[in-house]
This record gives C-alpha cells, sequence and structure tokens, in this order.
C-alpha cells in the first residue's frame, strides 16, 4: 500500500509491506530450506502491480539440507500514486544438478 505515512504489518500468512510512502522503501525477509535428498533451484515469479516495486534475487540454488534468508525490497518512487498494490508470489522448486 502506498500512502502519506508509514505503517507496518506483521501478518505471518501473507507476504506483506504495510504502508510506504513515495521516495522510500521496506523489506521483508524469507528463509529458504531444502529438505529434499537432492540439490533444488527455486524460481520466484511475480504477476500484478506489485510487481514493478520489488527487487530481489528471482532464483535461489541450495543445496542439500542448506538454508538461505532471501530480502524483498519494495521501493516506491518519487511520484507514485497512493492505493493498494497486489500480485500473486509463485514458488517454484525444481531438482538441479550443479
Amino acid at each position: 500500500m502506498i500512502g502519506d505515512k508509514i505503517g507496518f504489518d506483521i501478518n505471518g500468512t501473507a507476504l506483506t509491506f504495510g504502508m510506504i510512502t513515495p521516495d522510500s522503501s521496506s523489506q521483508r525477509n524469507i528463509s529458504i530450506e531444502n529438505s529434499y535428498n537432492f540439490p533444488i533451484k527455486v524460481e520466484f515469479k511475480l504477476k500484478g502491480d506489485i510487481e514493478e516495486f520489488l527487487d530481489f534475487n528471482k532464483v535461489v540454488y541450495l543445496n542439500v539440507g542448506e538454508v538461505k534468508e532471501l530480502t524483498l525490497y519494495a521501493l516506491v518512487p518519487p511520484g507514485s500514486e497512493f492505493g493498494n498494490y497486489s500480485g500473486i508470489f509463485n514458488v517454484v522448486f525444481k531438482k538441479h544438478l550443479f
């Protein structure tokens, strides 16, 4: 959500960034663990109007048992219109041979 003040959202079941003012940013961290018995490639795919504001690594590789933290940044440029921005965040796990 882009607005004229800052707001926090600590929702544990959705990827939200709270309210962000234009010319500012917010970030969220997610943890990814490979519990398979083979290496994996994790691809993140976004759809929707939130896509233009998010910046992060869209592909991550993990070995067996490896855990990685991924930081997602919501960057709101100056002059952005107030409103709710949303989208779909898909996570795709694929078997990978290094």
